[in-house]
């Protein structure tokens, strides 16, 4: 039996095994016929021990535990230089507070490239962007409510985004769009939910409930106002055609 041992210990073959596996520099645990434990590192693990007979166990340590994700989702995207643009419109939208809190959420974040190909497509620049009164819609567009990371989606799926409006999620393969945006970056977890960066900004879609209100009432104003003008036509004619005739 060697004695290239680091620690030496009573307990039972489960509790000598789990010692071992919850141990990063441990190799080998070796079992006493007293019940002892020996937990034996690289340079021992290749030494004889059934002559005595010991019980040798090997064990693949397992991997360390990552620390917990202290960031939540706005900070963590602070921390992001690719995604400066992203921090400046929640702040902006007033959804830094939002996105600060519990959650969880789940976040498509559109990356500064995404962001200036959009100011480019609406023909408009980032100021522009950042004082338009529906920011915050759009923004609230690209959030889920609850945590969900990639493993979880299906071939297809279609969500309703905190702003309330329904967006359709695919995955093929490794590959995941958000509507027509492309996941360039999954599962960024954050203390309060889950980033999931993306190559487009996804607009919501037009003709919602109110805005289709708004135009069915503005157009039948309109198509009134337009009777009464043609059915007050051959009035105005005639009241013409009395001036003519009576003027000295």
């Amino acid at each position: 039996m060697s004695l290239d041992f680091y620690k030496n210990v009573k307990a039972s073959q489960s509790d000598c095994c789990n010692l071992c596996g919850s141990d990063s520099r441990c190799r080998t645990a070796v079992y006493s016929p007293g019940g002892e434990c020996h937990l034996h590192d690289a340079r021992d693990s290749a030494k004889p021990f059934a002559d005595r007979g010991w019980m040798l166990m090997a064990v693949t340590p397992s991997p360390p535990t990552p620390p917990p994700t202290s960031k939540n989702i706005v900070q963590l995207a602070q921390s992001n230089p690719d995604l400066s643009t992203l921090v400046a419109a929640l702040a902006a939208g007033r959804l830094t507070g939002t996105l600060s809190g519990t959650g969880p959420f789940t976040v498509f974040a559109p990356t500064d490239t995404a962001f200036t190909a959009a100011l480019t497509a609406l023909k408009i620049t980032k100021q522009q962007l950042l004082d338009r009164a529906d920011l915050a819609d759009i923004l609230k567009y690209h959030v889920l409510s609850g945590k969900v990371m990639s493993s979880a989606l299906k071939a297809s799926q279609t969500v309703t985004t905190v702003n309330t409006l329904p967006v359709t999620i695919t995955k093929a393969g490794s590959v995941v769009k958000f509507a027509t945006a492309t996941v360039t970056g999954a599962d960024v977890a954050t203390s309060n939910g889950v980033i999931h960066v993306i190559d487009k900004v996804v607009l919501p879609p037009a003709g919602s409930a109110t805005s289709a209100t708004t135009s069915a009432t503005t157009g039948t104003a309109v198509t009134s106002a337009t009777t009464a003008l043609v059915t007050g036509t051959p009035l105005m004619m005639l009241m013409m055609l009395c001036l003519v005739l009576f003027l000295p």
